[in-house]
């Protein structure tokens, strides 16, 4: 089993780590608005400020996520050209980027969280959560593919039947 820096080893305690549910325990003072605790938000808020600490110390995080942003930017900008002038070809590639920006998203949470250490419940460590990630990426791919070949497909016979 590799080694954890002290990044991902703070990451995996903060990150990863399974709480106790702890409403059942909150004072009346303590509830949020509908009975949510308000220490449940703040945990969120420490979940995610951790989250992002470890992309700005991970380096090849910190890339990943600039991919991440461009590729979305890019997205953004050929749905509103291919909406603007009814190209179905640009929204096709915007899809397809989109499932990068996904896949990208992907990767990056499965990086980070491969660098947790062991708990009690995974004794052998979330090194494995890329190979996962790959493999979840691998499937929506190939969704993404045979709907788009289907798709050609169908668009093919009802060009030739208009035609006649």
């Amino acid at each position: 089993m590799a080694t954890v820096g002290a990044s991902g080893a703070a990451l995996g305690q903060r990150f990863i780590r399974v709480e106790e549910d702890d409403h059942a325990s909150d004072s009346d003072e303590e509830k949020g608005h509908k009975g949510h605790s308000r220490a449940h938000s703040s945990s969120i808020v420490a979940r995610a400020r951790d989250f992002f600490g470890a992309i700005t110390r991970e380096r090849d995080a910190r890339k990943l996520l600039i991919v991440i942003v461009l590729n979305t930017l890019c997205a953004v900008s050929g749905l509103s050209w291919g909406l603007l002038h009814h190209q179905q070809a640009v929204l096709s590639d915007v899809l397809y980027m989109l499932f990068d920006s996904l896949a990208f998203s992907l990767s990056l949470i499965s990086m980070l969280q491969s660098k947790a250490p062991p708990t009690a419940a995974f004794s052998y460590g979330f090194e494995r959560s890329e190979v996962m990630a790959g493999f979840f990426n691998a499937a929506l791919l190939l969704c993404y593919g045979t709907t788009n070949a289907v798709h050609t497909v169908l668009k093919a016979f009802e060009s030739n039947w208009d035609s006649h």
